[in-house]
């Protein structure tokens, strides 16, 4: 097992040269036929993806057709490491459950520990650390079932990469430990050399570079021995890297020029990026920022070719710095977009964070003002800190500084304006403090009549008409209060106030409707709908609970999925969830929110959606308690953030309406996930078996020709400003009369979403299919 596995990782061009000979020399299409191809496939994962990618194919194809089911689930496993390396990682996942739903069917043991170790790897790259430790852990059982000591080691390592992702490093180094004591028994060099690189990697996590490169040398040694150059490669630049943050310079340079000239031997685009990215990264600190430059393009180049685009949003972010740093701001902005859009688009938030951050720069320097202030928001959103007054005052301070470095002449007008601008925020936030007072003070008194009212029907069941008064008095206060919350939400303009403003809306509408529909069953308004953009929305209502416990939410669900269901209604079931998560998550904790891609059941008409957070759990004799209304699941406090008591049971009544159930698994110390059903999207008549339903990217809206013509002056207007200049776009909205059709009402309201998320892509497309 051993030699195999070092026969794929060290595939050179000897071996597959000899494999090419025995593909050609090979005339029958059988199951030896695709075992050959397959192997091939294996052998140019690492060198090149487009032929890797191409003999699996060929091996699925041919395995199929011989219904031979190991060799199909083989291919479909090499297909998914390819989107693997592509940075495809929900198309790779696709593909590994695919293969582990063939291996379990033919009883395949040692293919099932393969693929489950495999789906991990996929859900520790989206973030989602507890579907990883459950894959994980599936595959650690079995493995000691079948005895698998080299597979107990090699899962041990990954549990303990796990733990390094999430910044628990004395975790991580024990469960290294643990795999190498295992690997010693064996005599496993070549595992041993990895643990002892990943510890090294854990230590430079730490700042300990000197005992980081103690351990990368150890496991060099042993890789050197061995002849595995593509991972003597990778250690070099793992030492470059530590050396150069030790400030040795020459000894970086030295380790780096060595990884080169390997990865050029042996044709690993990949490891050649790497290192080029590195060599780029030493220019910049010595301040040679040309050079920097052109070893950047040579990496974006390299990533093109292989198609890795998460790594490429990388190398257009770090080439825009490099023009910043070198003066080119035009030059800087367009690269840092690209990289901006491309990160956006791979769920890469380091990326987001520096091409916000490079932006935000770059504006302020070109006296664009409101462009900066925008980026430097996404900035300080994307870093999880909290948008306070106290921020808002930074950025006018900063905004400040970079006016009063222009002309002499200006300075009088700047600090006028200014000091309006001033004057007009401390009166906005005095008059919206007072509105926030106000309607928290309202929200608390409708909460203790709520209160008041089930321990008054639960004490005296008989006063029947005190029953019915006190119903009827809180369902006029709490719809009463709809209007002003609607009222403030369309005039406020702090981030902080709308979003409060929307917690406390959602809150009063679940009082009306879990009152309203107990008795009666929930009117709903359904269509198809992408998930995944349901879910988006919902993740930015609850934005500013999130980041004052700097709680992360990371959603991989994804835009493929399509449901058949009322969006408003759903968004609220996302919002209820989100929140109750957050308000038993751990500061600096996470939660995820996922939905299976392929369909488990494929007879089911009904998609699976989970909401896990990693709090303390839900002990065993409440969790049957958690639906219920005006519930609490903890007694703690859980600081700023408050509930009704309502929120679960609204969901249960929605899903219940939709057809769906929902239900809720805990492990007390470990954490809880919601889940629930919705129906699948249904196919729109007359389409072909098969196709894919509507997806995030159709056009919701049909506009007849006589729409388009009423639209043609106002779009002119609305292009000219960006997503993000709120005020004007709503002026230039509220001038259109949507009343005049259905299709101008569907057409205004999905651009009205796409403003108040500030998302810009979908902006444009719709701005688009209305010409």
């Amino acid at each position: 097992m051993m030699g195999s596995f070092l026969f794929r990782v060290n595939a050179q061009t000897a071996v597959i040269d000899s494999l090419e000979n025995r593909l050609r020399t090979h005339a029958g299409q059988d199951t030896a036929r695709v075992n050959l191809l397959n192997e091939m496939a294996d052998c140019l994962l690492r060198v090149d993806h487009d032929k890797s990618l191409e003999y699996a194919e060929q091996a699925r194809g041919l395995a199929e057709t011989l219904g031979y089911e190991q060799g199909e689930a083989n291919s479909l496993h090499c297909i998914g490491m390819n989107h693997h390396y592509q940075s495809d990682y929900t198309r790779s996942l696709g593909y590994y459950l695919n293969a582990l739903a063939i291996n379990e069917e033919i009883q395949n043991k040692p293919g099932i520990s393969k693929c489950l170790n495999s789906i991990g790897m996929m859900y520790l790259e989206l973030g989602n650390y507890p579907k990883a430790f459950e894959y994980y852990e599936k595959a650690l059982k079995l493995k000691e079932a079948l005895g698998d000591k080299s597979g107990i080691a090699m899962t041990l390592t990954n549990i303990g990469i796990v733990h390094s992702s999430m910044g628990n490093y004395s975790d991580a180094i024990e469960y290294f430990e643990k795999a190498m004591k295992t690997q010693e028994e064996l005599d496993n060099q070549f595992d041993i050399a990895r643990s002892l690189n990943e510890i090294g990697t854990v230590h430079s996590s730490m700042g300990n570079y000197s005992k980081a490169i103690e351990y990368y040398n150890k496991s060099l040694k042993i890789q050197e021995g061995l002849g595995n150059k593509f991972d003597v490669a990778d250690i070099l630049i793992n030492i470059g890297e530590a050396n150069l943050k030790l400030g040795r310079i020459e000894q970086a340079l030295e380790n780096i020029e060595k990884a080169w000239d390997i990865s050029s031997e042996t044709g690993a685009k990949s490891d050649m990026a790497r290192s080029i990215f590195f060599l780029g990264n030493l220019y910049m600190t010595q301040g040679n920022y040309q050079q920097a430059l052109q070893q950047f393009e040579k990496t974006r180049q390299l990533h093109q070719e292989l198609g890795e685009k998460g790594l490429i949003a990388r190398d257009y972010v770090k080439i825009g710095e490099t023009y910043h740093e070198l003066g080119n701001n035009d030059a800087a902005i367009s690269n840092a977009l690209k990289g901006l859009s491309i990160a956006e688009e791979t769920e890469r938030k380091e990326e987001i964070k520096q091409a916000s951050r490079i932006l935000a720069k770059c504006f302020a320097e070109k006296r664009n003002f409101e462009m900066a202030y925008r980026f430097h928001l996404l900035y300080k959103q994307t870093t999880d800190s909290l948008f306070s007054i106290e921020s808002q005052r930074k950025i006018n301070a900063l905004e400040s500084r970079y006016e009063l470095e222009g002309k002499e002449k200006e300075i009088a007008l700047h600090k006028s304006q200014l000091s309006l601008q001033d004057a007009v925020i401390r009166q906005q936030q005095t008059r919206q403090k007072t509105l926030l007072a106000g309607l928290i003070a309202i929200m608390i008194i409708v909460l203790l009549a709520g209160a008041a009212y089930l321990r008054i029907r639960q004490a005296n069941k008989k006063i029947t008409e005190l029953d019915k008064f006190k119903q009827g008095m809180i369902g006029m206060i709490v719809h009463d209060l709809k209007n002003p919350l609607n009222a403030i939400l369309t005039f406020a303009e702090k981030p902080e106030l709308i979003n409060a403003g929307r917690q406390m809306l959602n809150m009063v509408l679940n009082i009306l409707d879990v009152q309203k529909f107990e008795d009666t069953r929930m009117t709903l308004k359904t269509r198809n709908h992408a998930l995944s953009d349901i879910s988006e929305r919902a993740v930015e209502q609850v934005r500013f609970l999130s980041q004052r416990k700097n709680v992360v939410i990371r959603n991989s669900i994804s835009p493929e999925i399509t449901v058949r269901t009322d969006t408003e209604i759903t968004e609220r079931i996302f919002v209820n969830l989100l929140t109750n998560g957050i308000k038993y998550s751990p500061n600096n904790g996470e939660i995820h929110l996922s939905a299976n891609p392929e369909n488990y059941d494929k007879s089911s008409r009904f998609v699976r959606i989970e909401v896990t957070d990693m709090g303390k759990g839900i002990p065993a004799d409440k969790i049957g308690h958690v639906f219920d209304k005006f519930n609490r699941i903890g007694e703690r406090s859980s600081g700023p953030i408050r509930s009704t008591g309502l929120g679960l049971a609204f969901c249960k009544l929605a899903v219940r309406a939709h057809g769906g159930t929902i239900g809720v698994n805990s492990i007390v110390g470990k954490g809880t996930e919601f889940w629930f059903t919705l129906p699948k999207a249904k196919y729109a008549a007359g389409s072909a078996a098969g196709k894919t339903p509507m997806s995030a990217k159709t056009q919701p809206f049909s506009l007849t020709k006589k729409d388009k013509n009423y639209l043609a002056p106002f779009i002119k207007k609305l292009k000219k400003y960006e997503v993000y200049e709120v005020s004007a776009l709503v002026k230039i909205l509220k001038q259109i009369d949507s009343s005049r059709s259905r299709g101008l009402k569907a057409w205004k309201e999905d651009l009205q979403i796409a403003i108040d998320t500030g998302n810009n892509n979908r902006f444009e497309e719709v701005l688009k299919n209305s010409m």
